[in-house]
């Protein structure tokens, strides 16, 4: 997905308030109570001083998940598949790293950083 397309995605999941909808389906906790994913999960924390967000192989995102704050969802599959992580500080989107998604065991994505010098840890 070009980076333009995945800007307005993000912009329009700050809009609709995506994390309140998400509710549901997720769940949000403070980094500090972080803990690894387990299988058919993704874990999502924001250590560094923007929003997180990751985008899987067939361009779904997650919500954006703001500093100091992890977010879990469910995402199950059959195969690995390819996972870009992308930090998110108004007015700008930035890619921070390529990694995969393996449902058999869960994934884990930590940002770090800030936006001059972001990075991620995927596990």
């Amino acid at each position: 997905m070009a980076i333009g397309r995945l800007a307005k995605r993000a912009g329009a999941v700050l809009a609709a308030g995506a994390l309140a909808t998400a509710g549901a389906m997720a769940t949000a906790a403070p980094a500090s109570a972080a803990a690894a994913a387990g299988p058919g999960q993704l874990t999502v924390c924001s250590y560094g001083s923007y929003d997180s967000s990751v985008e899987f192989e067939g361009g779904e995102i997650t919500v954006l998940v703001p500093p100091g704050d992890c977010l879990t969802i469910p995402a199950g599959g059959s195969r690995v598949e390819s996972i870009n992580v992308y930090g998110f500080e108004y007015p700008s989107l930035f890619w921070i790293s390529s990694g995969q998604h393996d449902p058999s065991r869960g994934t884990t994505v930590v940002t770090y950083g800030s936006s001059a010098a972001p990075s991620a840890s995927i596990y």
